[in-house]
């Protein structure tokens, strides 16, 4: 397709770790279901308009944070590649250098 896989990845994500429907989405949703009284409805009618609200905040949220903008391919990147980039130049072994000489430095005792 082209396009930048990180939008989609964050959708997932986002959506995968919003389950408020039920108790069963997450352990400590049962840990307080017996002890606090809650019952099964009790999710389902606070969870539900939650869920809606989540899933508007993704829906606006991951276009505007990761736009779905073609990804070139790393072949077609334009300018010098990182290897030239980075490379320092380099001087021979052995061979005195071409700038000014340097002061010499004292000996240590």
């Amino acid at each position: 397709m082209g396009l930048d896989p990180r939008p989609f990845c964050m959708a997932v994500v986002s959506g995968a770790s919003s389950s408020y429907l039920t108790p069963l989405g997450y352990q400590t949703k049962i840990m307080v279901y017996g002890p606090g009284g809650y019952r099964f409805g009790d999710y389902l009618r606070l969870g539900a308009p939650l869920t809606v609200v989540v899933i508007a905040a993704i829906m606006l949220g991951v276009p505007m944070f990761w736009p779905l903008a073609l990804h070139a391919p790393r072949d077609a990147t334009p300018g010098p590649s990182r290897a030239r980039a980075r490379r320092r130049p380099s001087r021979a072994r052995g061979r005195a250098s071409r700038s000014a000489p340097s002061e010499p430095q004292p000996r240590r005792p």
